[in-house]
């Protein structure tokens, strides 16, 4: 979808005139992995966080598949700003255990 989408709005001039697609779109999609990268590996790997094997999975419940991935999953600290530019997936057992949920909610304790 990307390589259809991009190329026309690339197109555009306001306010300055973008590089090319050939170029443009490259370099976005690696200042993307660069940002989401550590966004998404730290929320799941750090210290502390619980590792599973596929024997874990045989015979797992719904109950168990949710514990799975609040046990699976860390939050990372930062400020609104860091939130915002993350799209609040520093909220990563949030993410994980209310799929449902919008990302603006993640930060808004439950009752």
């Amino acid at each position: 979808m990307e390589a259809v989408n991009c190329p026309s709005l690339a197109s555009s001039s306001w306010p300055w005139p973008a590089p090319p697609p050939c170029i443009g779109n490259p370099i976005a999609n690696t200042v993307r992995n660069l940002w989401s990268h550590p966004i998404s590996f730290c929320g799941h790997f750090p210290e502390g966080v619980r590792t599973f094997t596929e024997e874990h999975l045989d015979g797992e419940t719904c109950g168990g598949w949710y514990l799975r991935q609040i046990q699976g999953s860390a939050n990372n600290d930062g400020g609104p700003l860091f939130h915002i530019l993350s799209g609040n997936l520093g909220h990563q057992i949030e993410h994980h255990a209310s799929t449902w949920t919008r990302v603006l909610r993640f930060a808004v304790p439950g009752p």
